[in-house]
This record gives structure tokens, sequence and C-alpha cells, in this order.
């Protein structure tokens, strides 16, 4: 279906689909007579087929966010988006990226997007099997960000933090210690010197 008809409607919040798995909310930001692609706070851009889209909603009253974010910090974490003229060619262009074909259900694949044919994609699943899927059943598309070095640099900062707070209270144990040696040997010292000074006060 051509969705051109969408024009107007591009810069604001639409929703594709009333509910379900493929149910998604984003701004429209681009349209193509094969698919569109929505801006999502969740995901980034989606790449939308349009042969399975049944229906676009859009909100009579557009919603104002009380706290706006700066869209440049908000875009950091946003892969760039990809420009083209049919839905073969944008699946093309993606290619060798970590990618989510669809959004929900159990259909939802995640992989490397390895070849693309003419009537099929290649995907390399967890680099163990190669998923063969028709490009007319795929729904939708999202690139993804490899967290995979974000994570171990997570993991490693958090075994630094686990380790400094050893050492903290290893320190403090010791400083306790100290404490208390310090606080039994004055104690003994002065029953001590108490001591002393009664055996001297009956010898005279």
């Amino acid at each position: 279906m051509d969705f051109s008809f969408l024009v107007n409607s591009i810069g604001k919040k639409v929703q594709v689909e009333r509910g379900g798995p493929d149910k998604l909310e984003g701004k429209l930001v681009f349209i193509r007579p094969e698919f569109l692609i929505l801006e999502t706070e969740q995901n980034g851009y989606v790449y939308v087929q349009s042969r399975h889209i049944k229906t676009v909603s859009e909100p009579v009253i557009p919603e104002i966010q009380a706290n706006q974010v700066n869209m440049e910090e908000k875009n950091m974490n946003i892969l760039p988006m990809v420009e083209a003229e049919d839905f073969t060619e944008l699946l093309r262009k993606l290619r060798h990226r970590l990618i989510r074909v669809n959004h929900g259900g159990p259909n939802v694949i995640q992989g490397v997007l390895i070849e693309v044919g003419d009537g099929s994609v290649t995907i390399l699943h967890q680099m163990k099997d190669f998923v063969y899927y028709p490009i007319y059943h795929i729904r939708s598309v999202t690139c993804i960000f490899n967290n995979q070095n974000e994570k171990k640099n997570e993991n490693k900062q958090a075994n630094e933090m686990t380790q400094d707070s050893s050492k903290d209270r290893g320190l403090n144990e010791l400083s306790e210690s100290d404490v208390s040696g310090k606080a039994r040997s004055e104690t003994s010292g002065r029953k001590n010197e108490h001591s002393k000074s009664d055996y001297s006060g009956r010898a005279r």
C-alpha cells in the first residue's frame, strides 16, 4: 500500500497497528512506496514494510511533552537513518549490520544480516546458524547497537568498585583492630600501674 497520503504527517507522532506484537509508536520521518521509517524512543529508527501495515493512527491533539529532551543528546545513542528507494535496496544497505527482524511475536529474530537475495535474506543468528528469511514476510527491521564492549566495561567497573569496597572494608577492620589493641594495651598498662602502686604502699 502506498502511504504517500501521510506526507503531511511527517515529523508527527503516529502509531502503526492498533495492538499486538507489531504495534509501533514513534515519529514518522520518511515515506517510500514500499516502507515507512519511524523514529522510536526505545529502538531508534524502525523500517516498516508497507505491505504488512493494516492501520496507521495519528492523535487528534498532539502530545506536548513537559520535559523536552535535547535532541542532540537524545540522538547520540541512535544509529544514523538509512534511506533507500525500495525495501530491497534498504536491506542491501543494512548488510553486515546487527539487526532485528520484526518487532515482536514468535517470528522475531536478531542477528547479522549477511546476504540479501532477490526474495530472501540470510541472517547469522547468534554465531550458530544461518537463517533464511523471505523478504515478503519481513514486517519491520531495526538496527541494533552492539553493546558487548559497553557491557564488558560495565562489568569491569562493577568489579573494580567491588574490589575497592572490599579494600575499604579491610582497612576499616584493620583500623578498628588497631584501636581495640591500643585500648586493651592502655587498660593493661593502667592496671599494672595500679598494682605497682598498691604493692609499694603495702611495702612501706
